[in-house]
């Protein structure tokens, strides 16, 4: 009857061993996904500053992340904007340095009724434009604050610009 005591005794140490394994082996897969998802959710955002040049005192803050405009906010403004992305599109110009240039759009949503929309155009290296369309067609066109721009005139920094 002991030799089935001590037999049964190490059986269940053997299962609490392989439970303690495979309760380990969980939380390090649960550890994994959460630091890949929160690296993707707290990527670090870039800005780029523009103002309307017919209004210069009407600025504004785009936030990208992973290469996207996720906010807007205009100077002034307390919260941001958030931004939907739509769709990118290439366009050809031979007659042009560079020979294309690519624009971005992004929609602006209030409930879920788009309220109006974000043009991001790039014509090169450093050259970034920004077009509000609102509901009624109406345009407003923003460039790059040319004094907030880092090394070489490049858009983008790391900080707010307001």
């Amino acid at each position: 009857m002991k030799k089935n005591t001590k037999t049964y005794g190490t059986e269940v140490a053997g299962l609490n061993c392989i439970n303690k394994t495979i309760v380990n082996m969980k939380a390090i897969i649960l550890l994994s996904i959460a630091l890949i998802c929160s690296s993707t959710l707290f990527a670090q955002y870039k800005y780029a500053c523009f103002e309307n040049e017919a209004n210069k005192k009407l600025q504004l803050t785009v936030y990208f992340q992973n290469k996207k405009a996720v906010l807007i906010k205009y100077k002034g403004q307390k919260k941001a904007i958030p931004l939907v992305y739509s769709n990118t599109k290439q366009t050809e110009n031979l007659n042009s340095t560079p020979p294309f240039y690519w624009t971005e759009t992004y929609f602006e949503k209030k409930g879920k009724k788009v309220v109006g929309n974000y043009v991001l155009t790039n014509g090169g290296a450093y050259e970034l434009q920004l077009t509000y369309i609102n509901k009624a067609n109406q345009k407003i066109s923003f460039t790059i604050i040319k004094s907030t721009a880092g090394d070489n005139f490049n858009p983008y920094r790391d900080k707010p610009c307001f």
